[in-house]
């Protein structure tokens, strides 16, 4: 009986191709079966069938509703299969575009612009037919009484939205909850509102809000829906043009700016861990016209947006505000940025030119990089040609965290070298397989965006790639990736493959000591060594705070300054902070007794818990009974001097880097001698179309949940000479009192690699 249903519909909108849905064939099959019933004499409540969809048990008793639904169905189904034959290509196009979206109950916003005469008028006196003809109710509504009298049974937006005439931004449609109208509202399917361009954006603004608070009644997420993004049916407007503003003349102050850009970077800001929720979701837009700009858009709004945003895309944005740009980690040289919220629509533009530019990047060349070590107010851009390249490898950083490693090494048309360290999911997203496998016999020319200079140790500096950097390698179709390639020999030099030391080989290398011998230690010069020490804790530091308030923006320790609480970083602005580890324990082993100081990300790791949700259970001179219950607990601990504080002190104090071993609770300390307290230490366009075109190398599909590929190693090394093929990257531990920490998410790390020759294999 549904085939049979399904069949008829089919073959009474033909030529229009219709496809019923399974509700409306289920509506259609129980209407038929009551009929049926009804003749015998029998009620279809009788029997343990479902309900009709409320489209077919509207109440009677609004007469707006009933209205819209007593059109002949018979004379509409005539009318619109005669206007769907005289439809062209596009029109049909926009027609089952629209229809569809109804059907199937999709949220979508449509604009259709035109010049006159072009059929846009004819186009929705068709979709109006249609749709009509199938009982789903559709309001047409224009800016002007003259152009709502060529709309089928059409009224001026302000008569049918009860628009007010004296209009401002907090303007609502004199629609009341429950009334008549809000009921139509909420049973419409479609809302075609034409010659919009002649209408004030503040009426739109009005209808968007009222129906926000009428469908909000129904359907729970209406209120935080984008204007134009109903949670039960469309907004199709029709115009003849957009006010499309460039991103040049974006200014603070204004709040009606609409832009046309591309979406040409997109990355998630989660601060110093990428374990963190995200503080902001980043973007680089370009316009038409090749400016860029920055756009940041916050947590809360990011779930009602994330999904029209893709990397690549062209899209319509509005309901934004323009801001100073921020002074530190410029992506792109606008000194403005663009926020977006809750309230911003965001439209996929149907066209995708292929004019519209793509890619942004201002090129510092290698020999200028050295002015930019340390220095945080812009991310730099680079391009070279790839001649080495490592495998991923989990690598310990000087906050005793493990984050993925990639090392990159370019060289430049001069022959100037620079190494780049690809942090976290970017040294997994890195295809450094295919790299070298291609790179045997080509070349591979890339440009690195959104990088920073670092300097280790005084000496050695490198490029820095965290979250905000991305890659572009032999893009065909970027000018100066080609104008590189002219420069190049046509012989290749095969890529060589640097091996990350292993984890398992850096643990060899630490040396196991004593805690007397860890007590003959020289700060000055054993700063930067680490050791293997085995010892249970006998106690905490008394006279010391088990937590301590960290400025949020660089973790540096809080300090008062008269009555005002700020960070003992020099310049920093912060004057927020959070409470973190610092955990003064003792520990012996049967030959003498330490501090061994765990920190914030290993005292979570032991305790449980974060040194925040502790304290607020515990004052900071009281140290909580979960710290306590580790005394008597035996580990081994990889450690490293605390610089600042030994070397003013007496007996030294170290750093737990990581807890290596747990051996539990010991029965017995008479193996232990007494010991005191410990003192406490004070403290551009070119045409190169006759170059041999080059194989680009996108980057690899990762989940959320990294799960290491197959060049990826476990490995923790110590420094070592680039001169015989080795890099150190490691650096001496600061203490919260210092600046250990930096706003890209980039904290020091020892990491290494060996070097070998690259095999030759086939090109791809």
């Amino acid at each position: 009986m549904v085939d049979d249903i399904k069949f008829q519909l089919i073959s009474k909108y033909h030529p229009i191709k219709y496809n019923p849905t399974d509700i409306e064939l289920k509506d259609i099959l129980i209407e038929q079966i009551e009929y049926l019933l009804s003749k015998s004499g029998i009620s279809i409540d009788k029997f343990n069938l479902p309900q009709m969809t409320v489209r077919y048990k509207l109440d009677s008793t609004n007469t707006l509703i009933q209205d819209e639904l007593n059109y002949n169905a018979n004379d509409l189904e005539e009318q619109a299969n005669k206007l769907y034959l005289q439809l062209n290509d596009d029109q049909k196009k926009a027609f089952h575009l629209i229809v569809n979206s109804v059907i199937n109950k999709e949220s979508n916003f449509f604009f259709v612009s035109g010049h006159g005469g072009t059929g846009k008028t004819f186009l929705w006196n068709t979709i109006v037919s249609f749709l009509r003809a199938k009982k789903e109710i559709v309001l047409t509504v224009a800016s002007s009484g003259v152009a709502s009298l060529l709309l089928p049974n059409g009224r001026t937006a302000h008569s049918r939205f009860r628009i007010p005439v004296d209009i401002d931004e907090l303007s609502l449609c004199d629609i009341k909850r429950g009334t008549k109208l809000a009921e139509l509202l909420i049973e419409t399917s479609l809302i075609i509102w034409d010659e919009a361009l002649m209408t004030n954006r503040q009426c739109f603004e009005a209808l968007d809000r009222t129906l926000r608070d009428i469908l909000s009644e129904k359907y729970i997420n209406a209120i935080d829906k984008p204007f134009g993004v109903f949670t039960h049916g469309q907004l199709y407007v029709a115009i003849s043009r957009m006010n499309i503003t460039p991103i040049a003349e974006l200014r603070p102050g204004r709040y009606d700016y609409m832009i046309c850009v591309r979406i040409s970077r997109i990355w998630e800001f989660r601060g110093t861990n990428e374990d963190d929720n995200i503080k902001h979701l980043d973007l680089v837009l370009l316009d038409q016209k090749g400016d860029a700009i920055y756009a940041e858009i916050p947590p809360d709004a990011i779930p009602l947006l994330n999904q029209y945003l893709q990397e690549g895309n062209i899209v319509y944005i509005s309901k934004i505000t323009v801001n100073n740009a921020k002074p530190s980690y410029r992506a792109v040289g606008n000194p403005y940025m663009i926020k977006l919220n809750k309230r911003t629509c965001i439209i996929e533009a149907k066209d995708q030119p292929m004019d519209f530019p793509k890619y942004t990047f201002d090129l510092v060349s290698f020999d200028k990089l050295h002015d930019f070590t340390s220095k945080t107010d812009r991310f730099l851009d680079v391009i070279g040609k790839i001649i080495a390249v490592s495998n991923a490898a989990m690598i310990s950083t000087s906050s005793s965290d493990y984050r993925m490693r990639r090392i990159v090494k370019l060289q430049d048309l001069s022959g100037k070298t620079i190494d780049l360290s690809l942090s976290g999911k970017r040294a997994v997203e890195f295809d450094g397989e295919t790299i070298l496998e291609v790179g045997q016999n080509n070349h591979i020319i890339a440009i690195f965006v959104g990088t920073s200079m670092k300097i280790l140790k005084g000496t050695y500096e490198f490029l820095s790639g965290t979250t905000a950097c991305r890659w572009y390698i032999n893009e065909n179709d970027i000018p100066e990736i080609k104008m590189f390639q002219k420069c190049l020999p046509p012989h290749a030099d095969p890529i060589q493959k640097l091996y990350l030391q292993s984890d398992e080989d850096m643990q060899r290398s630490i040396e196991h000591k004593t805690l007397a011998e860890l007590k003959e230690i020289d700060p000055f010069v054993d700063k930067d060594e680490k050791y293997q020490c085995t010892a249970t804790i006998i106690g905490i530091q008394e006279r010391k705070t088990w937590c301590y308030q960290a400025c949020k923006l660089c973790n540096c320790k809080m300090i008062w300054d008269g009555s005002i609480l700020k960070c003992k970083k020099e310049n920093c602005p912060c004057r927020q902070y959070e409470y973190k580890y610092k955990i003064p324990f003792i520990a012996n082993d049967g030959t003498a007794s330490l501090e061994l100081v765990l920190f914030e990300k290993k005292g979570t790791e032991l305790i449980g818990r974060t040194a925040e949700t502790m304290k607020r259970q515990y004052d900071i001179n009281q140290t909580p009974p979960e710290i306590k219950a580790w005394i008597g607990h035996k580990f081994t601990f990889i450690v490293k001097v605390l610089l600042n504080i030994t070397i003013n002190a007496d007996e030294p104090s170290f750093e737990v880097l990581t807890i290596k071993e747990r051996f539990g609770r010991q029965h017995s300390s008479q193996g232990f001698k007494a010991t005191k307290n410990l003192p406490i230490s004070s403290s551009s366009s070119q045409q190169l179309h006759n170059l041999p075109p080059l194989v680009p190398i996108l980057s690899k599909k990762i989940q959320h949940e990294i799960e290491p590929p197959q060049d990826i190693q476990s490995m923790e090394v110590e420094p070592y000479n680039l001169e015989t093929s080795t890099l150190s990257g490691k650096r001496a531990y600061e203490d919260p009192n210092s600046t250990d920490q930096e706003n890209d998410e980039e904290e020091s790390t020892d990491y290494g690699f060996i070097q070998t020759k690259g095999k030759k294999k086939r090109s791809t």
